[in-house]
This record gives C-alpha cells, structure tokens and sequence, in this order.
C-alpha cells in the first residue's frame, strides 16, 4: 500500500488559540452591549427635546406679550400658557407652560420667571 505524504506544512490555530480568541470577543462585546444599553437609558427622547424647545419659544413670546392665558401651535403640539403677576409685582411674571401632542398627552410642563417687558 502506498502512503501520501504532505509536501506542504499547514499552519492553523491550535483549539486553546481559537477559545481564547472567542473569550477575548465575547469580553469585548460584553463591555460594548453594557455601555449602549446605559447610553440608551439616559438619553433623552427627541420628544422631550422638541417639548424643551417649545417651551424657550413660549417664556420668550411672554416677555413680548404678556398675557394672562394663550395657547399657541406648534405642528400638531399645542402649548397652554398661563401668566400671573409674581407676588404682586408687576415687573415679574410667574409662567406658566404646559406642552401637549395631538392625543392631548401632556408631554411637559414648566414654571418660570420672566420680566415683563410691558410693565411702567
């Protein structure tokens, strides 16, 4: 019988190279899966920044015309404001702001002090 001998000499991984290669992989993604899911947890929804945006667009609109209640549209977003004197000062202005979807879910709400610019 006769017997086939290799000429060429394979070089490949030995079984302890490929496992330890798999452990170093499975570290990695391990520590990348766990800093997205932290990343996606503390972000803040596109929503609440629109919501936010609003909101500075409506405290400016009050300095201009302060009145007591308005509600103004922004798309399909409405934003209610309510505006009292503070503390009986007519200088100041407490506002309020409360932001709201098409459905009428209220999406935030926000309290400031603005001057009112049309005071004497």
């Amino acid at each position: 019988m006769a017997q086939l001998k290799w000429k060429h000499k394979f070089d490949g991984s030995t079984v302890v190279e490929v496992i330890v290669a798999m452990v170093i992989i499975m570290i990695v993604l391990g520590l990348g899966l766990t800093i997205y899911s932290n990343v996606m947890r503390q972000s803040i929804p596109a929503r609440q920044i629109r919501a936010r945006m609003i909101v500075k667009k409506v405290f400016m609109s009050a300095q201009l015309q302060p009145e007591v209640t308005n509600e103004q549209s922004f798309g399909s977003w409405h934003a209610r404001y309510e505006a009292s004197p503070y503390r009986h000062n007519e200088k100041l202005l407490e506002v309020q702001v409360v932001v709201s979807d098409e459905n009428g879910n209220r999406i935030t709400e926000s309290r400031q002090l603005v001057i009112n610019k049309q005071s004497k």
